[in-house]
């Protein structure tokens, strides 16, 4: 089954150092020694848990990691993936303003392909996997998976393992003597929403097909091109184009312009100069979609297969979105404003810039500074 990660700075370390996409649980036990004292004592509890235990231990940190207290934390041994490459471009690849997710960086997606033996989506099978010590299996949270599961008790609260630190006696009481269980609907429906699923313990480099650049993630999702064999065996090839465009065009975060004021962007207010901008990456991402088209028919021998006026039109309705999220937001001045980054001149590739902040957050930060 073709899958989709936006990989982050640990993904890619991981990966570099062990042929291995692991999660964030792993990763904070390499990195031990960077952590104080409490932060190493709840990492190893969890790691010798649920990577030495019965697997039950680690699909009890399941609802944890999709609240996301397991992933703030960096004690989650769950990495998510999903198999709908548009949702995991909108909200984890391309920094913008989210439904769920507020991209801080332009991240690229590892295009994943995963034995379908190994899915998990059958409440006996989890059950199974529960009393074993599988470390090679993926958990399907699709289709509100995550309530049949707890439902059966094949994924609990930690709170309901007395073996967790999350313990809690009188919630299990509770359970046990009236079958008051929590209610798991809102992260039920959550993970459903975002096609959420999760991989156990690493990645291996044996199931990752490529690796696309955000450039590549940028025309794929405007263009809604789906032929992911295409831009697999052709992924280095498109890549070659990207050099011979304009960086700082082709690499920009569109929300930026939202809360800074760069000097050399055309226009003399802020809906003049996102209009610009998004008018110029438009142009370069049409470079792009011109020579995806040379490769299609050299390869198959075919008539253009993407048309510019696509691109166009994904990025307007971008474009309706931060206009109208402009009308929320107070710009202030460059000295006052802690969210502004002064321009490299190489573009915005460099990590500095790319460390974006959420528009939302802004907001606030801006307006609380108002009522203060």
């Amino acid at each position: 089954m073709i899958l989709y990660r936006a990989i982050n700075n640990d993904d890619i370390n991981s990966l570099n150092k062990y042929d291995v996409i692991y999660s964030s649980l792993f990763n904070s036990c390499l990195k031990s020694k960077e952590n104080n004292k409490e932060i190493r004592k709840n990492v190893y509890t969890y790691t010798n848990l649920c990577t030495f235990g019965k697997r039950k231990y680690a699909l009890d940190t399941i609802i944890g990691h999709i609240s996301g207290k397991r992933i703030s934390a960096k004690i989650s041994p769950w990495i998510s993936v999903s198999p709908d490459f548009s949702l995991v471009a909108s909200e984890y690849s391309i920094p913008q303003s989210g439904r769920y997710n507020y991209s801080r960086i332009r991240k690229s997606i590892a295009i994943l392909d995963i034995p379908d033996d190994i899915i998990i989506s059958d409440k006996e099978k989890l059950l199974e996997i529960r009393e074993s010590d599988n470390q090679n299996f993926v958990v399907d949270l699709r289709s509100n998976n995550l309530s049949k599961f707890f439902e059966c008790d094949a994924i609990m609260a930690e709170k309901y393992n007395e073996d967790m630190p999350g313990y809690d006696v009188v919630a299990n009481l509770n359970k046990e003597l009236y079958n008051n269980k929590s209610e798991v609907t809102g992260f039920s429906n959550f993970a459903t929403s975002v096609s959420e699923m999760l991989v156990f313990a690493g990645i291996p480099k044996k199931y990752i097909k490529t690796i696309i650049s955000p450039e590549v993630v940028d025309i794929m999702y405007a263009c809604n091109i789906d032929d992911i064999d295409f831009i697999v065996k052709n992924n280095k090839e498109i890549e070659k184009i990207i050099k011979d465009l304009n960086p700082i065009y082709i690499g920009c975060n569109l929300v930026d312009i939202l809360y800074t004021n760069y000097n050399y962007i055309k226009g003399s207010n802020i809906e003049e100069k996102y209009n610009y901008l998004l008018n110029q990456k438009i142009k370069e991402l049409s470079k792009m979609v011109e020579y995806i088209n040379k490769l299609y028919k050299k390869e198959f021998k075919v008539s253009n297969v993407l048309d510019n006026k696509i691109v166009v039109k994904k990025y307007d309705d971008l474009n309706k979105l931060k206009i109208s999220l402009k009308n929320d937001l107070v710009l202030i001045e460059k000295d006052d404003n802690p969210y502004y980054h002064d321009f490299d001149k190489n573009g915005f590739y460099s990590e500095k810039l790319n460390q974006i902040i959420p528009i939302k957050s802004v907001v606030k930060k801006i307006y609380t500074k108002k009522r203060s």
